[in-house]
């Protein structure tokens, strides 16, 4: 539509300068009307004036009159010069001929007659100057149609000086037959003159000739007035050619001046005549050419409107049809934008917004496959994170009885660890008594053959012996209530105390061999103190009695000391699985610190799944 706008803009301008071009050659045309008149007139008061001076009177009442006539040109060039003067800057070269005239025409018959007729030829070239000067100002010269430019020659440049030649043709024949003789110089500016005019007349013809070939219609007009010219024109230069130029220094003619200078007029009243046709037959075309320019601009105008409204309505309907797509589009898009992705979508073409409409279509399926994995994922997310809480929860609690476990366990280690230290103790008190034990009874068998001598002290020995035994059976009995311990212990240890259990085990069973050797030793050494008094007689058989008795002894003591160093390595593996049981109940601690975090994880998890779950809510899949 743009391109439609700017060309007509165009043409339009265009014909407007065409238009005002033709217009200012009108403002021409008119204004060389009266300009025309004045100069037939001023050619005509020069030849009235050129016969009077040369002795023919009857013309003075004849140049009055003219000088009226030309008096009412200028006002009449005034008029038209204060309406186009400014434009076609004529006005200082016509106030200039103005003023010749004022000045000329008071005294014009006082002066000699060839005086007269040069300033009157003066005169007269200044106004065929204003003719030509207007022509190009008013771009009569730069006429753009083949047609009224020829007919603009004929009018600007061609019948001017063809009326001014003959016009002075006519002022010098009056002349030279109103005193009947010619001179040399005479005849040769008359020769030049006829050759001038002739070659003019040739011009005018031609021009009018191509005026016809370009509009044939103009011959219907101007053809009678073509020939109503060439007639007397050549008939006037035929004249004043034989019987003047070619005549002898005295002229008798069978004319009267008076008759001469009727001829002359003859022939320029045919030329200003063709002029008279000429002028408004240009008039005609150019005022038809604006009118033609006019109805052009119009249709172009009008095929320039045509053309918008033709694209004002094809550009409604794409528009409507484009508004109506996008309308859907934004309906889809809002649509898509509050949730609701279940929209039926028409694409109906394969334009940009049809394009568009398939691409939402597109991005509405791809939303829904992608929110339905979301929403599933987010489904198995809040299910986990629910399991997670749960199993948390279990695990919390599981975390929670061990810790406990494992800090009775650590509390039952260092009571475990003290009554082991003890127990140690008394195995090295038991160790040192077994050896001295053993030392009293390779005594006893060095003194056996004072036993007799002996026996209150071996009395006062078995009783001292009787308190070890108990000492012993004590010893024994304690033993056997820690390795009772210790086994329940290491049975509570689990995997880790199953050596332990082991050892307590046998401990065990050396603390039953223990309190039974113990027994045994007390029931020999009780009837060592009933059989006192039988002792001389019973000496050898105590002999080998605390021979057995250094032998039992002897085991008792191998016994303590492996239960001492028993009790050594119980005590130290003991320390280190109190170690490891405080390690475990840090750990512990630690895993539940860990649970708790976890637990507060899952529940910020299920939190936000539960959350984009509702957001997810806010879609209408289907």
């Amino acid at each position: 539509m743009i391109p439609i706008c700017l060309l007509a803009y165009l043409l339009t301008t265009e014909m407007n300068m065409a238009i005002s071009f033709a217009r200012k050659e009108i403002q021409g045309v008119e204004y060389l009307q009266p300009v025309r008149a004045l100069l037939q007139h001023t050619a005509e008061h020069r030849g009235m004036s050129s016969a009077y001076l040369n002795g023919d009177a009857s013309f003075q009442e004849k140049i009055q009159n003219k000088q009226n006539q030309i008096s009412s040109d200028i006002k009449l060039i005034d008029t038209v010069d204060a309406q186009y003067g400014a434009l076609l800057n004529s006005t200082d070269q016509w106030q200039s001929i103005k003023a010749e005239w004022q000045k000329f025409h008071v005294d014009a018959l006082d002066l000699p007659a060839k005086e007269n007729f040069t300033r009157h030829t003066t005169l007269i070239k200044q106004l065929i100057d204003l003719t030509l000067q207007v022509g190009v100002n008013s771009n009569l010269i730069l006429d753009p149609e083949p047609d009224s430019y020829f007919l603009m020659d004929c009018v600007v440049s061609r019948l001017p000086v063809v009326v001014e030649d003959m016009g002075q043709l006519r002022g010098l024949s009056a002349g030279i037959v109103a005193r009947s003789q010619v001179t040399d110089r005479e005849r040769t500016q008359l020769s030049k003159l006829i050759a001038r005019s002739q070659i003019m007349q040739e011009a005018v013809q031609n021009g009018l000739d191509q005026a016809f070939k370009y509009n044939p219609a103009l011959q219907t007009v101007l053809g009678v007035r073509q020939e109503s010219f060439v007639t007397p024109t050549r008939d006037f230069l035929d004249l004043v050619e034989q019987h003047i130029v070619n005549s002898e220094q005295q002229v008798n003619v069978p004319f009267t001046a008076g008759e001469v200078f009727d001829a002359g007029t003859r022939a320029i009243v045919a030329g200003f005549g063709l002029y008279d046709a000429v002028s408004p037959a240009l008039l005609e075309l150019l005022q038809q050419r604006i009118v033609e320019l006019s109805t052009r601009k119009y249709e172009v105008l009008g095929g320039a409107l045509f053309c918008v409204l033709l694209a004002l309505g094809l550009a409604y309907g794409i528009v409507r049809a484009i508004v109506k797509s996008l309308q859907q589009a934004q309906m889809v898009a809002k649509t898509i934008a509050a949730g609701q992705l279940n929209n039926v979508i028409t694409v109906t073409g394969g334009d940009e917004v049809n394009q568009l409409l398939r691409s939402l279509a597109t991005t509405q399926e791809e939303l829904i496959k992608v929110l339905g994995k979301i929403k599933q994922a987010a489904e198995v997310v809040e299910n986990g994170s629910c399991e997670m809480s749960q199993g948390k929860e279990d695990l919390a609690q599981r975390t929670t009885e061990e810790a406990a476990a494992l800090e009775e366990t650590a509390a039952s280690m260092e009571e475990l660890i003290s009554t082991v230290k003890q127990s140690a103790d008394n195995a090295g008190q038991a160790n040192q008594l077994a050896a001295a034990a053993r030392s009293q009874a390779e005594q006893g068998g060095q003194v056996v053959d004072q036993a007799v001598a002996a026996m209150e002290a071996i009395h006062t020995s078995s009783r001292k012996i009787v308190n070890i035994i108990g000492v012993i059976d004590e010893i024994a009995f304690q033993t056997n209530l820690l390795a009772l311990n210790a086994a329940v212990e290491a049975a509570r240890a689990g995997e880790q105390g199953r050596g332990f259990a082991v050892v307590a085990a046998e401990v065990r069973k050396l603390a039953q061999r223990s309190a039974d050797a113990a027994k045994e030793i007390k029931m020999l050494i009780t009837d060592s103190v009933a059989k006192v008094e039988d002792g001389s007689r019973l000496v050898e058989h105590s002999g080998q009695t605390l021979q057995e008795i250094v032998i039992a002894v002897k085991k008792v003591s191998d016994i303590i000391a492996e239960i001492t160093a028993a009790s050594q390595e119980q005590a130290s593996g003991i320390e280190q699985v109190n170690k490891a049981v405080l390690q475990m109940e840090e750990v512990s601690q630690q895993n539940a610190t860990l649970v708790e975090q976890a637990s507060a994880a899952c529940q910020s998890l299920r939190e936000q799944a539960t959350e984009l779950q509702e957001l997810l809510g806010f879609f209408k899949l289907a």
